[in-house]
């Protein structure tokens, strides 16, 4: 399984990292404790390459639910052995596309989505995926921080780095 090839290097660098979080060591310890294995190594794997400051000023409970969302893809994704480990722990589990906050919305998109690439092949799936974007979304030019895949589905609009986050997103 994937987690399995990647645990001695997951927790090397999760190891290495752990004295930058003094400040959340114990809360993150005690998190950790209360993670199911799997949970518990692909929190490492998130807190071993999260930017410092997202490690900071978002919590654990966020961080995890973009782990358990990405453990239901492991399980239960018809192209996850098309996946190479790089794509999954870089893009599907890292909570960030660019630099809009951080909120828990894998589980909605999946919803979303999942009856439209049903029996689709991946290519013939990505395409649904940008068909729905497309449907969701309209540009409109802003000045404002990037929002969250979220925010730009609730409110129908983004400007290009928006349209860019929800689609990776969805």
């Amino acid at each position: 399984m994937l987690l399995d090839k990647r645990r001695k290097d997951i927790e090397r660098d999760f190891s290495e990292r752990l004295p930058l979080m003094k400040v959340i060591k114990e809360e993150l310890e005690e998190g950790l404790r209360k993670c199911k294995e799997e949970e518990g190594l692909l929190m490492k794997a998130l807190y071993a390459n999260l930017p410092l400051s997202d490690i900071a000023n978002y919590s654990f409970e966020i961080f995890l639910d973009y782990v358990r969302h990405g453990i239901f893809l492991l399980k239960n994704s018809c192209f996850i052995e098309e996946i190479p480990a790089e794509i999954f722990f870089n893009y599907v589990l890292h909570p960030r596309i660019n630099n809009e906050d951080i909120v828990p919305c894998r589980s909605f998109f999946y919803h979303e989505l999942i009856d439209r690439v049903k029996g689709k092949s991946m290519e013939e799936a990505v395409l649904e995926v940008n068909h729905w974007c497309h449907e969701q979304v309209t540009y409109q030019i802003s000045d404002s921080r990037t929002a969250n895949a979220l925010t730009v589905y609730n409110r129908s609009l983004g400007r290009c780095g928006e349209e860019s986050v929800f689609t990776v997103t969805a």
